[in-house]
């Protein structure tokens, strides 16, 4: 028992001094801001106006959890990330105990270490809800486990699955994609035993009933605001989309699968094929499950075309479980898998240790070390007390002209970030079809925030002889074409990832 305890237990030291790390240096960045904006809201009747708007579209219960956060720890970058911080916690330890109460604790160690190695590790430390969908999946897969059993609490186990799915359910809309995996092993579980197990299936059905009369108003509203504007078609769902998202998980952490192919191909050479055939119906069900669980983002494609939603990867990051217990269950059954088994977690222990030393060394050199954001690939800031540092705002400051912001993530950054310009930042869209154009004057009006409503270039040039034009240099040579076929250009710099130009008539 003190054996199987020792290694979650390091571990847990390991992940809270780098998840403090990682997330202590990271700004809030667009995203999370909307989640800081809407937990602020007083009271229950103004979150669901304001989810009503459109803009953002999980449940209220994520906000609420984060509210208390809030209110206990105060607002700052951890606590309003203290619930995904736990929730990706108990999802690596869940993993753990799942595979090792089978192979032992160096399958289990495989299982909980490999989810940080990955892509889904960025979101431990982001404020939305993924991470804590996350836990919620790491306790069903638990509970999912004790059902299989079918000891004489296997009641309990049902209610305890079925509680971890509405929990997951109640955090975002897409967690309603966890019912694929285990509706797909019951199915064939059902074929096999020609009877039906009743109470696995309500288990998997009563929380879907609960939930859906909370998501059909919400997904209306962001139908209604994404209608005919750019984001209909850029979040659109596709099957490219599947092979997008594996490239998104296995990015950070290719050479690491490199290497542990070698070591399950050197260990097939000296052992050959054979497996133990040891309680091999609670194998194959688990089996089954975990790759079950890789299809998540097939799964998702199908939910997603289904409702006309869209597609990110982080809605699917639950399909870790299903590559970390492939992982883990295979280096169990090997031969020899005491050598294999430790060989991997070795191979995972050195990636974290190698990224865990980068990080420090960053952080010690008085900067946070480089952090792209997986679905914009921008890169974030993470220089200790210096939220500005990637911004080009020193020209801007010295003027009292208005302020143009062309990205919607800059805009809401710098409001946030840059107060005593707030008054005269204006987000500037080049035509109506932009989603954040349609969608901030509703987010303005039902969270109350003191900023500028959002305005198309056109009539921004038209109420201001002289201004400033700043964005983010990806769209450098588009808004600068723009802004010269009516004005002229007075200076323009260009310095990391942003450019400030200066107009007149």
């Amino acid at each position: 028992m003190i054996s199987g305890l020792f290694a979650p237990f390091l571990f847990s030291i390991f992940y809270f001094t780098d998840i403090y790390l990682r997330a202590s240096a990271k700004y809030f960045w667009y995203d999370e801001l909307f989640t800081v904006y809407f937990a602020r809201l007083p009271d229950l009747s103004s979150l669901w106006r304001a989810l009503n708007s459109g803009v953002d579209f999980n449940p209220p219960p994520f906000y609420l959890l984060t509210r208390a956060s809030t209110w206990i720890f105060g607002e700052n970058l951890l606590s309003v990330r203290l619930p995904e911080i736990l929730g990706f916690w108990v999802f690596t330890l869940c993993l753990y105990r799942f595979a090792s109460c089978r192979f032992g604790t160096v399958a289990g160690s495989i299982a909980m270490l490999f989810p940080m190695v990955t892509g889904v590790y960025y979101y431990a430390y982001e404020a939305r809800p993924h991470a804590i969908v996350l836990g919620f999946c790491g306790v069903s897969l638990l509970a999912w486990q004790k059902c299989m059993e079918g000891s004489s609490r296997s009641t309990a186990a049902h209610v305890w699955f079925a509680l971890a799915l509405l929990g997951a359910f109640l955090m975002h809309c897409f967690a309603l994609c966890l019912i694929g995996p285990f509706a797909l092993v019951e199915i064939a579980r059902t074929m096999k035993r020609k009877s039906i197990d009743w109470r696995n299936w309500l288990a998997l059905g009563v929380p879907v009933i609960l939930v859906l009369p909370m998501y059909s108003p919400l997904l209306r509203s962001f139908q209604k605001l994404s209608s005919g504007t750019t984001f209909a078609h850029v979040s659109l769902a596709g099957w490219s989309q599947v092979g997008g998202y594996y490239r998104f998980l296995f990015d950070p952490c290719t050479l690491v699968m490199v290497v542990i192919l070698l070591l399950f191909a050197l260990n097939f050479s000296i052992t050959g094929a054979h497996l133990p055939s040891s309680d091999a119906q609670g194998v194959r069900l688990e089996q089954g499950l975990a790759i079950a669980f890789t299809t998540l983002p097939i799964l998702g494609v199908l939910l997603a075309k289904a409702v006309h939603g869209p597609f990110f990867n982080r809605y699917f990051l639950s399909a870790v479980a299903g590559l970390a217990l492939c992982l883990a269950l295979s280096a169990g059954q090997r031969p020899r898998s005491s050598r294999l088994g430790l060989a991997v977690v070795a191979t995972l222990g050195l990636a974290l240790a190698i990224s865990f030393s980068r990080m420090t060394k960053a952080r010690l050199g008085g900067s946070g070390g480089l952090l792209i954001e997986p679905s914009s690939r921008i890169v974030l800031n993470t220089t200790p007390g210096q939220p500005l540092a990637r911004h080009m705002l020193l020209a801007a400051e010295r003027s009292n002209l208005p302020i143009g912001v062309s990205s919607p993530l800059d805009f809401v950054y710098l409001v946030h970030y840059a107060p005593s310009l707030r008054e005269r930042l204006f987000f500037v869209a080049a035509d109506g079809s932009d989603f954040a154009y349609a969608g901030f004057g509703r987010f303005l009006r039902s969270c109350k925030i003191q900023f500028n409503s959002p305005v198309l270039y056109n009539q921004f040039e038209r109420s201001h002889g002289e201004y400033l034009l700043y964005g983010s240099f990806l769209q450098a040579n588009e808004m600068a074409l723009l802004a010269s076929s009516k004005s002229h250009a007075l200076s323009t710099a260009v310095e990391a990832d942003h450019f400030l130009a200066r107009f007149h008539d």
